[in-house]
């Protein structure tokens, strides 16, 4: 027993701990190192050794209640190696190994050694794990050293950035977009002068200097982002001069109007002046109030009863009579303003054919004309073979039955493909319908649709219920009726009187507005006025007629209509008393305002 204690009492005095080093831990532990003497020869064989961490050099508490034991150490030479894990303890400030030791065969007390071990250095660097706020600056990180992917996700927010630390220099280009941005965080006072040029701005994002303006009888509806503007038709109805006569010259003659895919109306007409010749009036703006005129075709006196269409391609065809020469023409548009293009003619088999012509475009792209032979008085029609009506075929349609038939012919095409025509037979004073039995006219039937001095200047249009509707004048009481087809090929019908309150109509055009109902534009000579006949039924029995404009010095004739995209329809005609051309511009679907 006495031995034990002298060797413990030894322990105490001689045994001597000195540290060796310290390695890189992984996760919270490290590797100790130390030399155990025993009575000044270095200690072999094994021995249990006990640690404890605590905050003091001396006295104080362990940190931790369990010390950390490790039994039967092998210790050569005096020297011992021990990996020590205290958890996550390391947090900057100083702590002190205690270490106690006894003989691995020994079970009794631990004999402590004195003094603690002050821990510096590398069991420090645990502090890494778990840094306190502000205790690690940019001094202590190597330049380019942590880098995006050793950052998780939102783990750095504006909180942790100085004022005025990251400038241009320190951000990649394009890598900062709007997603990054919060709504209202950059304001004026964050953009230096000058700083934002045209190579920063996205012009599709911004709105441009306003750069257009409107033209007469348009107004502003909206500005595009390039700062053109956007214009309407004034919600007004306007009358316009386009072409006034010179003095001394007849001026404008017949003419006809359609509405381009731009929705831009273009007019065709002649110009009587000595020597007719083809013209078109190109309109710059839905409302026409301003326009280039174009002339076509000047070769003989050519021109007059023209009709205008728009093919598939967008480009305007026209026909018309060759006054000169007795024969029936085409011109084909090369552009959407038909300001060139290449004149045909088509039909010159007597002395004189082409009148009173219709022209219109088939479900297939060709276009159609229906006309009269002035010489035979005859209704035909023109099959063109191609979009340009470079060849084709004439045909006679109604006629040679001693009855002058084919004056003021209007065609139209139905849902089916089939043209249908109507006409004036003036030796039987009746409304006479062509219903073509296929859609080259190859055959067909002629229908007398109603007698008693009817069918002058019939208009003839297809409504959304695929029934004919025309309109039509009655003379010489001068009465505007319409005529409503009980079916497709206007076998049967009904005649109707629409305004019973004038007595001079004349010159009527019809065509079908947006909501399924005509309108007829016609001329009322007795009062000199415009007038319009609003259809408040598919069939045109119930409706109003209004006057647009009545005035002594505007006498209207040889009156056009159409529908522009925007729903308003816009009339054409020729102011008889000086041969002006002119518009009316309605400012309502009904011309009402």
């Amino acid at each position: 027993m006495s031995r034990v204690l002298i060797r413990h009492a030894l322990l105490i005095v001689t045994l001597c701990l000195h540290s060796m080093g310290w390695a890189l831990p992984q996760g919270t532990g490290f590797t100790y190192q130390g030399e155990l003497v025993v009575s000044g020869v270095p200690a072999d064989g094994e021995y249990d050794f006990s640690f404890r961490l605590y905050k003091q050099a001396s006295d104080g508490l362990p940190i931790g209640l369990t010390p950390m034991v490790i039994p039967d150490l092998q210790v050569n030479a005096g020297l011992f190696t021990v990996e020590l894990d205290f958890g996550s303890v390391f947090r900057g400030e100083q702590l002190w190994l205690q270490i106690e030791v006894r003989d691995g065969a020994s079970t009794g007390a631990y004999t402590t050694l004195v003094p603690r071990q002050k821990l510096t250095a590398v069991p420090y660097s645990l502090h890494a794990k778990m840094v306190s706020t502000n205790t690690i600056t940019s001094a202590e990180i190597a330049d380019n050293t942590i880098t995006a992917a050793d950052i998780a996700a939102n783990a750095i927010t504006s909180a942790e950035i100085a004022d005025n630390t990251i400038t241009s220099d320190e951000i990649a280009d394009n890598s900062i977009t709007s997603d990054e941005i919060a709504d209202n965080t950059i304001t004026a006072a964050d953009v230096a002068s000058n700083a934002i040029g045209s190579d920063e701005i996205i012009s599709g994002q911004v709105q441009l200097r306003v750069g257009g303006t409107c033209e007469a009888g348009t107004y502003l509806t909206g500005i595009n982002q390039d700062g053109s503007v956007q214009c309407a038709v004034l919600p007004v109805g306007v009358v316009r001069t386009l072409i006034r006569a010179e003095t001394g010259v007849t001026g404008p003659g017949s003419n006809s109007i359609a509405i381009r895919n731009n929705g831009l109306p273009i007019i065709s007409f002649v110009e009587l002046n000595g020597q007719d010749a083809l013209h078109i009036f190109d309109c710059a703006n839905e409302a026409c109030s301003s326009g280039t005129i174009h002339v076509l075709d000047t070769d003989g006196n050519v021109g007059d009863e023209s009709s205008i269409a728009i093919r598939d391609n967008g480009l305007p065809i026209i026909s018309y009579h060759d006054n000169g020469n007795g024969s029936l023409k085409v011109f084909s548009c090369a552009d959407t303003a038909c300001s060139s293009g290449t004149a045909r003619t088509l039909d010159n088999s007597s002395a004189d054919v082409g009148r009173w012509t219709s022209l219109a475009i088939r479900d297939n792209g060709l276009p159609f004309i229906s006309y009269r032979d002035e010489t035979n008085q005859d209704l035909k029609a023109y099959d063109c073979a191609d979009i340009s009506c470079s060849s084709g075929v004439a045909r006679l349609l109604d006629g040679g039955f001693a009855a002058d038939v084919g004056w003021y012919t209007s065609l139209a095409i139905r849902d089916d493909g089939r043209p249908i025509i109507s006409y004036h037979d003036v030796t039987n004073g009746s409304l006479k319908a062509y219903d073509c039995a296929n859609t080259i006219c190859s055959a067909g039937f002629s229908r007398t649709l109603t007698t008693g001095g009817k069918g002058l200047w019939s208009s003839i249009a297809i409504r959304h219920d695929g029934l004919p509707v025309i309109s039509h004048i009655r003379w010489p009481d001068a009465e505007l009726y319409a005529y409503h087809c009980s079916d497709t090929l206007c076998s049967s019908g009904f005649d109707f009187q629409l305004d019973y309150v004038s007595k001079g109509a004349q010159w009527s055009g019809i065509a079908i507005r947006d909501n399924g109902l005509p309108i007829i534009a016609y001329k009322d000579f007795t009062n000199h006025a415009l007038k319009v006949y609003l259809c408040h039924n598919f069939s045109c029995t119930k409706g109003v007629a209004r006057t647009l404009f009545s005035a002594e010095f505007i006498i209207p004739d040889l009156i056009e209509i159409g529908i522009r995209t925007n729903g308003l329809p816009i009339i054409s005609f020729r102011e008889s008393s000086n041969g002006d051309l002119m518009i009316y511009s309605c400012g309502d679907p009904n011309c009402e305002n």
